[in-house]
């Protein structure tokens, strides 16, 4: 129903899932007019009314003002009860043979020289109207990044998939041979008290949900970003350090048990040093060759963030919108208990450094 009411102007539409999140389902749209024509391809977005609401909100006020030509533009939308669908378009795109991919797909298939063009143009010049406008406030980080927000039952998922209890406020990590903090205790019991904890800090508008699956890039190397319901002024950092635990956590290889004590090398050698004054030391010795193109990563994306802040180091602005999206990978349905696992032993890394610093 949404389909039709959206593409009135199509006597056919071909829909192929691209992805399907959290809140939202992205497909793409091949259209053909009352003559069977092809029309230029679009973009179908289903999510719920208020995810909709959001993105058009965000769009009117914060994407088309910097960064149309590298965005998308909404052509319509309609509502089914609780579902809306939002129709969109890509300035850049070259007729209706365009072929459009996820930057994911170039992450794993491209080596890091080919790699580092595509994060400069996405970082360092097409949301540069975003990023190179740094305003100081003052914020309060911990109501800004908490992911009970979005995710309100990431402790009783830990319980029920890790059986670890929140109540716990330490757990055993024996492939570091030590005790962590219980990221899930923390969320709970910290969280709330800290929550007016204020702090003189850098906003900019950021993206809010910035992943290798919300940047699409055609055949002739066009970026376009997507998704807008989350874009909204924030910690300046937030989509820098959004983009880690996608790389790190989700995307590497976790299938012996070595891998999972090389990886927890590799995450604690992340962080020992401060994301805004130095580039991580490379811990790891096991084979999977996506770790080491994650490190070079990490290094670009954690420049880029000493950029937008002049330098100024003072890492909790970067380690707790890290937490924020490592936290939740436990409510994840799609990912396997071990990786659930890695995650918690990856949030108590970054607790021990947040509890340092407040």
């Amino acid at each position: 129903l949404i389909p039709r009411r959206i593409y009135t102007d199509a006597s056919r539409v071909v829909l192929t899932q691209m992805s399907g999140g959290y809140s939202a389902t992205t497909m793409q749209a091949d259209s053909y007019d009352h003559d069977g024509r092809r029309m230029i391809p679009t973009v179908l977005k289903i999510s719920s009314l208020a995810t909709t609401a959001s993105e058009v909100k965000a769009y009117h006020e914060n994407v088309k003002k910097f960064i149309l030509n590298n965005s998308t533009v909404i052509m319509g939308h309609a509502t089914q009860g609780n579902w809306a669908g939002l129709r969109y378009n890509f300035v850049g795109v070259n007729g209706p043979g365009s072929t459009l991919s996820w930057l994911a797909d170039h992450y794993t298939r491209r080596p890091v020289p080919a790699l580092k063009p595509l994060f400069d143009a996405v970082f360092g010049q097409i949301l540069w109207p975003w990023y190179g406008q740094p305003k100081r406030e003052v914020i309060r980080p911990f109501d800004q990044h908490n992911p009970s927000h979005i995710f309100p039952s990431i402790a009783e998922e830990a319980e029920k998939v890790l059986g670890v209890s929140a109540d716990e406020p330490t757990i055993r990590c024996e492939e570091l041979g030590r005790d962590l903090p219980n990221p899930y205790h923390f969320l709970r019991y910290e969280f709330p008290k800290l929550k007016t904890w204020e702090k003189s800090w850098y906003s900019t508008i950021t993206h809010g949900d910035l992943n290798l699956n919300n940047i699409l890039i055609d055949e002739k190397v066009n970026i376009y970003v997507i998704d807008f319901s989350e874009t909204r002024p924030r910690n300046a950092l937030s989509d820098f350090a959004r983009i880690e635990p996608l790389i790190t956590l989700q995307m590497t290889r976790l299938e012996e048990k070595s891998d999972m004590k090389d990886l927890l090398l590799f995450l604690q050698g992340l962080t020992e040093v401060s994301p805004l004054k130095d580039n991580p030391p490379l811990r790891y010795s096991g084979t999977d060759p996506l770790v080491e193109k994650a490190w070079h990563i990490i290094g670009l994306l954690r420049g880029y963030g000493r950029k937008v802040v002049a330098g100024e180091d003072q890492p909790i602005f970067y380690w707790l919108p890290l937490l924020e999206w490592t936290i939740p990978i436990v409510c994840f349905r799609q990912l396997e208990p071990d990786r659930k696992r890695l995650s918690m032993y990856a949030s108590g890394l970054l607790c021990e450094k947040i509890k340092a610093l407040v």
